[in-house]
C-alpha cells in the first residue's frame, strides 16, 4: 500500500480534488508537507466557495466618539460607520489559515471595491475625544442574481481606545488584532502621522476644531484571518433568513 506522501505530486492533487473540504483540511493538518502541498487544493476550494457559492464575511465598524467630561473640549457626539467585505486572498500553507483583505462595499452592497484608498476603510481618532467601537462580522451567502439567501452574526468585539492609545504612547504607528471569535481575528493598524492620501479623511472631520484637537491618527482595518475549521463551522451553523433577521441587519446598517 503506498503512503501518500510517496505518490507524485500530480496523484496526490487528483485525490484531492475528490476529498470533501473537511477530509481534505484534516489530511493537510497531519504535518507541514501535506499542508504545503495541499494548499493551494484548499485554496481553490475556498475560491470557488466565495466566487461560485456567494460565502463571505461582512465586518461592520461602528465607532461612536464624545468628548469626556475632563477634557474640557465642548461636546459633539457623533458615529462613523464603516462596512466592509472580506476579499480572499490566499490560504497560509504553514498555518491553513483563511487570509482576506478588508474592502469597502459597493454602492449595491454585495461586493468589494478593491482599489480604494486606505482611508475608506479607516476611522479618524483623538486623544481627547473618547471612542466606543464596536465590531459586528456577519457570515452571509449572496446568489448569482444579487440577493441576500443567509446570514448569521459570527463574531463580534469592542476596542477599548484607551488601550489603543496606551500602545501607541513613544511611536508613531501601532499593529495589533481584534479576537472575534475562537479561530477569527481582524488585524488593525494606528497611524499618528498619516499619509498625503489619508488626509482628506482628517480633514473632514476636523473641521472647526483643528484648535482643541491634538494629534488626530488614523484606525484602518487590513486584514481578516479565519482558520478552515472556523469557515466550515460557519457554513454549517443553521443559518437565518433575511426576514427573520432583518431587524438586526437594519440595525448595524448591513444590507
Amino acid at each position: 500500500m503506498y503512503r501518500l506522501s510517496k505518490l507524485p505530486i500530480e496523484i496526490l492533487y487528483i485525490i484531492a480534488s475528490h476529498l470533501s473540504i473537511q477530509d481534505l483540511i484534516n489530511v493537510a493538518r497531519l504535518n507541514i508537507w501535506y499542508g504545503y502541498r495541499l494548499s493551494s487544493v484548499l485554496s481553490e476550494r475556498i475560491k470557488e466557495l466565495v466566487e461560485k457559492d456567494g460565502w463571505r464575511i461582512h465586518i461592520d465598524v461602528l465607532a461612536t466618539f464624545h468628548a469626556s467630561s475632563n477634557s474640557g473640549i465642548p461636546s459633539f457626539p457623533y458615529s462613523t460607520e464603516l462596512l466592509l467585505l472580506g476579499e480572499f486572498s490566499r490560504v497560509n500553507p504553514v498555518t491553513l489559515t483563511l487570509e482576506f483583505l478588508m474592502c469597502p462595499l459597493d454602492d449595491i452592497g454585495f461586493g468589494a471595491v478593491k482599489d480604494a484608498p486606505v482611508s475608506d476603510r479607516s476611522l479618524v481618532m483623538y486623544e481627547k475625544i473618547r471612542a466606543t467601537i464596536n465590531i459586528v462580522a456577519y457570515f452571509a451567502q449572496i446568489s448569482s442574481n444579487q440577493r441576500l439567501q443567509h446570514v448569521n452574526q459570527a463574531g463580534g468585539t469592542l476596542l477599548s481606545d484607551r488601550m489603543l492609545w496606551e500602545k501607541l504612547k513613544g511611536t508613531k504607528q501601532m499593529r495589533g488584532a481584534a479576537q472575534m471569535s475562537a479561530g477569527f481575528k481582524v488585524n488593525y493598524e494606528l497611524l499618528v502621522e498619516p499619509k498625503t492620501e489619508m488626509l482628506a479623511v482628517i480633514e473632514k472631520h476636523v473641521k472647526n476644531h483643528r484648535t482643541i484637537l491634538d494629534r488626530p491618527a488614523l484606525l484602518s482595518f487590513h486584514t481578516m484571518y479565519v482558520t478552515p475549521e472556523w469557515w466550515i463551522r460557519q457554513m454549517e451553523t443553521p443559518f437565518f433568513s433575511p426576514s427573520e433577521q432583518q431587524q438586526d441587519c437594519l440595525v448595524h446598517g448591513l444590507w
